[in-house]
């Protein structure tokens, strides 16, 4: 009776305590991770979203341009708060589940440029560089904007 006992104890700790175990996993990695990837594809939402505004720059209106240059810039600082929050970012990065931070940092840097570029008239080459450099820093697909 009491091995009985002694067994169900275990089992119902040992059971609790994979449960915590694989909680703490998924809030503290997991979670965070897929985050990340679910905001590059916000993202590649607003590059395809903005291509308008990027692409011919001082061509809308003040507000329309205002907007996108806004929600780049937030895009941009979004992307680097996602980032700091992962644990062990250098692992993840080392097992390609999320990019290098160096491709996170131009990711962040080219969207900045992105949005003070929508104001700048005859400056769509250098936007359309910024595109093409969060595209190659994001492993995105090279047909997108084309």
């Amino acid at each position: 009776m009491r091995d009985a006992i002694l067994t169900s104890v275990l089992t119902i700790f040992g059971g609790v305590l994979i449960f915590v175990t694989g909680q703490i996993f998924l809030k503290f990695f997991i979670e965070p991770v897929h985050q990340l990837r679910a905001y590059i594809g916000r993202i590649t939402d607003s590059l395809i979203f903005y291509a308008n505004v990027y692409g011919n720059p001082g061509s809308l209106s003040i507000e329309e341009a205002k907007k996108a240059s806004d929600d780049l810039r937030k895009l941009a600082s979004e992307l680097m708060s996602k980032t700091a929050v992962i644990p062990c970012y250098g692992f993840w990065s080392f097992l390609r589940v999320v990019p290098r931070f160096s491709d996170i940092r131009d990711t962040h840097r080219n969207l900045i440029g992105l949005s003070n570029g929508v104001f700048n008239t005859g400056n769509s080459g250098d936007n359309a560089k910024c595109v093409e450099e969060i595209k190659a820093a994001l492993s995105l697909p090279k047909e997108l904007l084309r």
